[in-house]
This record gives structure tokens, C-alpha cells and sequence, in this order.
């Protein structure tokens, strides 16, 4: 029970911090682009007749629908810098309905579907009012048995549909594609041009694009960050212990040496004795200690040493002592065994 009572915090805790991510990205949308954004979910159909024309407006659930009496390319300059605004970061198209089509129904083979446009345009002189090349034409697939289908053709004068390409022409508007609607579905006359953006338009939507892309970046750029921050750390720290690793062995040395000073100092009060234990103090290995030490003239000092004692603790001592010569040793070969060394001062 307690397990699952704070997994439901956590749960909440969770779904807190998405809301809240998801306010802080909204409020860096620039209102510009937020407006453009959700004009962009708006769908205009614009359905011109003889002596009319109309123009669906479609946002989201909403929708209204405009009319103006004259026909389309009977508007005014007002009526289509209104149907420019319209189109702007819309989608829109040009639906045809009427007395401005011509529909059929064609039977074909089943395995017609695999070229089933070829198929069409060998049968298109049979079933067009016009000739093929006077006519724009589309089809949508109908009822099917295993042998048959049926294919819905629907046409337009091409005189038709170019007047209506060249009304937009005119005013500089990039025409929608034109289409038209039957029982099985949306039928394309005549696909749209492609939209050329102006070069104030362009930079508008490249700065666009690239807030989106920074907004999009900034889960990767937190995360990014944290990784180098951690990385950085951790090499700060290891170059730390590599410069600390010197001074930390410097003042474990000097911790022994002092130990090994104070260990020795009832003899220390001889001031004769006293440099040489000194020497003694700084010359012996970490692993080895001083025993017993006998001092009977500068000519004749013997110490015995223990601990970790191999055959080259003599040597060693040898080399680091500064005041002393080592005359011989009992003792050397036994690992571990203590020796007992002779010197003599220098």
C-alpha cells in the first residue's frame, strides 16, 4: 500500500511538471507565430457558380460560409483582397459543383487497379462529351466484386478550370488545387501550383522554423549540459587527486620520519648521538624500524632493524644516509628476519 501511495505521487508530481513544461513552451511561442499556428488548422473552399460565389470557412469545429452575388470574376478589388486574407497560412480549394462537371460511372477488369489511370485514358474517348485534350478529369474507385470494379469519372471543361487559374494569375494568388465531391469522395481536377514565398516571406518562416527548432532543442540542450557539467566535474576531480597524490605521500614520509623521531628521543639528549639518529630517521624504508641502537664512537655504531627486511634493506639505507658508511651486516639472508647493521660515521 505504501508502495502504491507513492507511486500515485510520483504519478502526480509527473503530470504536474508536463503541465508546467508545457505552459513555459507555450509562452515562448511568439504571439506572430501562434496566430499563424492555428490559422494553419483553417480550411477555405471557395465554390464558384454562374451568377454567385461562396466561400466555406472552416476553423477547427466552426464554420461560415460567405456569399457574394456576382460571380467570381466579377469581384472587386475588396472581394478579393478578402479572399486573399482568407487563403493566407490556410488551406484552401476550388470546388466545383453543377452545371460545371460531368460525371460516369466506368466497369473495368478487377486487374485494371494495378494501371488503372492508363486504363482510364484509353476509355476516356468513348465516355468524354469533349475531347480528351479539353477536358480535366479525376476518378475515385467504387464497388468491387472479385472479377469487376466500378470506377466513378468525374470531368471539367479545361476552358473552365484555366479561367479560373487565371483570375488568380492576375492577382498575383498562387491558385488551389480544383476539385470537386461525389458520393465516393474528393475528386481532383487539377492538382495546385506550388506557393512561392516572397523573400520577406521566406525569412519570416525560416526565423519561424528555427524558433521551433530551438524550442524542440531545449529538453536536448538540458540534458546535454548536465552531461558536460558532470563530464567537467569529473576531470577537475581526477586532475585534483593527481596533483593532491604527491603531497599526501610527501606528508605521510614526514609523518614517520617525526614518529620515528620521537620514538628515539630519550637517546636523542646525548648531542653526539643525536645527528645520527636523525640521520637514521630519515634514511630507514617506510616498511623497517629502528629496534636497538648502540653508539660506541664515531668509528663503532651498530642498530639492529626490523619489519619487512629483504636483502636490499642494507643497500637502501646505504644510499639514503647521509652521515653514515655501513661497515657489514648480521643476519642478511633469512626474508624478514631482523639485521643487525655496523657503520661508522663518515
Amino acid at each position: 500500500m505504501k508502495m502504491r501511495a507513492e507511486l500515485e505521487k510520483l504519478k502526480l508530481e509527473a503530470l504536474q511538471f508536463l503541465s508546467w513544461w508545457k505552459d513555459e513552451l507555450s509562452a515562448c511561442i511568439p504571439d506572430d507565430l501562434r496566430r499563424r499556428l492555428e490559422q494553419r488548422s483553417r480550411r477555405i473552399t471557395i465554390r464558384p457558380a454562374r451568377d454567385h460565389v461562396e466561400v466555406d470557412v472552416v476553423t477547427g469545429t466552426e464554420g461560415l460560409t460567405l456569399r457574394e452575388e456576382v460571380p467570381l470574376d466579377g469581384l472587386d478589388d475588396a472581394g478579393w483582397t478578402q479572399i486573399e486574407t482568407l487563403m493566407e497560412d490556410s488551406v484552401s480549394r476550388i470546388r466545383l459543383t453543377g452545371r460545371s462537371i460531368f460525371t460516369t460511372s466506368v466497369s473495368l477488369p478487377a486487374a485494371a487497379v494495378r494501371n488503372l489511370r492508363q486504363a482510364l485514358e484509353l476509355q476516356l474517348p468513348l465516355i468524354s462529351p469533349l475531347v480528351p485534350s479539353a477536358v480535366c478529369w479525376g476518378y475515385r474507385t467504387g464497388a468491387r466484386t472479385a472479377d469487376r470494379m466500378e470506377v466513378r469519372v468525374v470531368l471539367a471543361r479545361k476552358a473552365d478550370v484555366d479561367q479560373l487559374v487565371d483570375l488568380f494569375d492576375r492577382r498575383g494568388l498562387v491558385a488551389p488545387p480544383v476539385e470537386t465531391v461525389v458520393d465516393e469522395g474528393t475528386v481532383v481536377l487539377r492538382p495546385g501550383r506550388r506557393r512561392l514565398w516572397s523573400p520577406e516571406r521566406r525569412e519570416r518562416r525560416m526565423a519561424f522554423a528555427v524558433g521551433l527548432l530551438l524550442l524542440a532543442t531545449i529538453p536536448v540542450t538540458i540534458w546535454a549540459g548536465s552531461g558536460f557539467a558532470v563530464w567537467m566535474g569529473n576531470r577537475n576531480l581526477e586532475m585534483l587527486r593527481t596533483q593532491v597524490a604527491p603531497i599526501n605521500a610527501a606528508t605521510r614520509r614526514a609523518g614517520i620520519a617525526d614518529g620515528r623521531r620521537r620514538a628515539i628521543a630519550p637517546l636523542a639528549r646525548q648531542a653526539a648521538v643525536a645527528p645520527v639518529l636523525d640521520d637514521l630517521a630519515v634514511s630507514l624504508p617506510e616498511t623497517v624500524y629502528l629496534e636497538s641502537f648502540r653508539f660506541s664512537g664515531r668509528d663503532d655504531i651498530g642498530f639492529l632493524v626490523a619489519g619487512q627486511v629483504d636483502d636490499e634493506t642494507e643497500k637502501t639505507i646505504q644510499e639514503a644516509s647521509q652521515l653514515l658508511q655501513i661497515m657489514d651486516a648480521q643476519g642478511e639472508g633469512n626474508e624478514g628476519a631482523p639485521v643487525e647493521l655496523r657503520a661508522r660515521v663518515r
